[in-house]
């Protein structure tokens, strides 16, 4: 058995696919590679169109003659390609024997999944009893007793009830399951079963939305002859010959078709064969992600852009879905007027494919983002990955939501500047409080520290708590020793005084530093810690 999936008015669907509102209003889609408007034909068109009298083959201005108030579209090859990789994708969900027949067109050898296949049938039913005998004859289930009777009892009912839906019924809900994978995405498709594929195809073209062919005589009775698209002259003769259906034209025979119309009229014969199952190509889809759409009107604010890009994050978590996986990466791409284009990439913390959570990853960034020319086109590309699953330890712990966490620190960014927003990561000197921000949370953090001398662990020696900022000193010097310092908050005479500890780096360029360290007890008893750099002193800190 075959199926085959057809778009019907594939052109138009993938022009439309970004704009489903227009489908119930009247649009014509159009050649736009005429040279001039009165040139251009109409290619396909909605039903309210073709119900106002517009049709293929009509100029822009005749079908605007007959529906004022009709709308033109340009026939757009990008979006045709996406549309076809989604029908590939979407088709691949399900069986991996496809075949891209046609634009908007895939054909799928059902082999291997138990349709129409006596063979395999047999096999299948073979493997279920041998897998209900196990289970039955195992020590844990003669051990639970009445839970075997209760599984046979199961078994015994799914079974009936599988056997109770007829071979075409199955079929029908295995084509309504394409069809609901494919409603999200904005294209409507067409199904056709049939025991080969050029069968397959022709009762696709005539599906409405789904029909599964059990006798070819009887569809070809009533399927029209322009159904097989013969070539004009052949269909004419047979017309004057007075023959209007595909199963007339197959009654006359195939040797008195090719003694009679030649060897088209035979090629037009052996499509339409019920013996001859040709080969199938078969392919995989692409494993890219991506939705384009350029602009008529150029963008100059956010408020359309992000209409757009909240259906793309749809369209694209949608089609990542059906390949049970999640989105770990996004790509934007933004053409401008004046050609220079602005690109960036948002690695998602923890992979998903929630679309509120990707879409506020876009908006962020947007909402704080100017540029120098209005926006032509857009295109948003996502990497998929399989779900990560992690079992943690029984002191370990993870953030309640990643994604969450990483926006507010984008937010976070926006406001404050990248160099304020990040992890603090201590610099390889010997200078008080020097540290640079590393971007990314939890990367590149400091090695752990190394292990303390026992007795320094076991000492109990004061602590030093810094003062952030320093604070101004006026300190009196008696034989280059502090024996007075005065500050807006503190001040007292010395004690006694240990120091200076001089330490200095990076002599050889403009960052050079230096600076001398002196830790005085004042009379009341209190110890501060004293430093002098660049000619003042400030006082740095008080020991607990």
């Amino acid at each position: 058995m075959f199926a085959a999936i057809c778009l019907p008015n594939f052109e138009l669907q993938a022009v439309l696919r970004h704009e489903p509102e227009l489908r119930s209003y009247a649009v014509a889609l159009i050649d736009g590679a005429a040279p001039n408007a009165a040139k251009m034909l109409v290619l396909q068109c909605t039903s309210r169109a073709l119900a106002a009298g517009v049709c293929a083959g009509q100029t822009a201005p005749q079908a605007r003659a007959r529906c004022r108030e009709l709308l033109l579209k340009p026939r757009s090859l990008s979006s045709e390609e996406a549309a076809t990789e989604i029908l590939l994708q979407a088709a691949y969900a399900f069986s991996p024997n496809l075949e891209h027949t046609a634009s908007g067109v895939c054909t799928i050898d059902l082999r291997g999944l138990g349709f129409g296949h006596p063979v395999e049938k047999a096999e299948s039913a073979e493997r279920e009893a041998e897998m209900d005998q196990s289970f039955l004859t195992s020590p844990a289930t003669k051990a639970g007793g009445g839970a075997q009777e209760s599984f046979a009892f199961f078994e015994d009912g799914a079974r009936s009830s599988r056997e109770g839906k007829g071979e075409q019924t199955l079929l029908i809900d295995w084509a309504e399951k394409i069809l609901a994978a494919l409603h999200p995405l904005n294209l409507t498709a067409q199904i056709g079963i049939a025991t080969t594929p050029n069968l397959a195809l022709l009762a696709a073209h005539a599906a409405k939305p789904v029909l599964v062919i059990e006798s070819a005589e009887q569809f070809f009775t009533t399927l029209p002859l322009e159904a097989l698209e013969p070539m004009p002259q052949v269909r004419d003769i047979l017309h004057r010959w007075g023959i209007h259906t595909a199963g007339a034209f197959l009654a006359l025979g195939q040797d008195a078709i090719a003694e009679r119309l030649g060897a088209e009229a035979l090629e037009l014969f052996e499509s339409a064969s019920t013996e001859t199952i040709r080969p199938l190509n078969i392919i995989a889809p692409s494993d890219q992600f991506e939705e384009q759409m350029d602009f008529d009107a150029q963008i100059e604010t956010i408020e359309p852009l992000l209409f757009v890009l909240r259906r793309f994050v749809e369209q694209l978590a949608t089609r990542i879905a059906l390949t049970y996986r999640v989105v770990a990466e996004l790509q934007l791409k933004l053409s401008l007027e004046s050609g220079a284009p602005h690109e960036r990439t948002f690695k998602v913390p923890a992979p998903t494919a929630n679309v509120e959570t990707l879409f506020r990853m876009l908006h962020t960034h947007l909402e704080n983002m100017r540029t120098d020319a209005p926006i032509t086109s857009l295109r948003l590309s996502a990497t998929p990955t399989r779900a990560e699953a992690q079992q943690f330890g029984l002191f370990e712990s993870a953030l309640r939501d990643p994604n969450h966490f990483h926006e507010t620190l984008a937010r976070l960014t926006a406001l404050l500047g990248s160099e304020r927003v990040g992890s603090p990561l201590a610099e390889a000197t010997h200078r008080p409080d020097s540290f640079r921000m590393a971007p990314h949370f939890g990367e590149s953090l400091p090695a752990p520290l190394r292990t303390l001398h026992s007795a320094a662990r076991n000492s109990s020696g004061l602590c030093l708590r810094r003062f952030r900022p320093a604070i101004h000193a006026d300190v009196e010097l008696e034989q280059g020793q502090p024996v007075f310092f005065s500050t807006l908050v503190m001040s007292g005479a010395v004690k006694q005084a240990r120091g200076p500890w001089c330490a200095s780096g990076t002599w050889w360029d403009q960052r050079r530093w230096a600076r001398q360290e002196w830790d005085v007890e004042t009379k009341d008893g209190a110890v501060y810690r004293l430093f002098s750099a660049n000619g003042d002193w400030l006082v740095e800190g008080v020991y607990d």
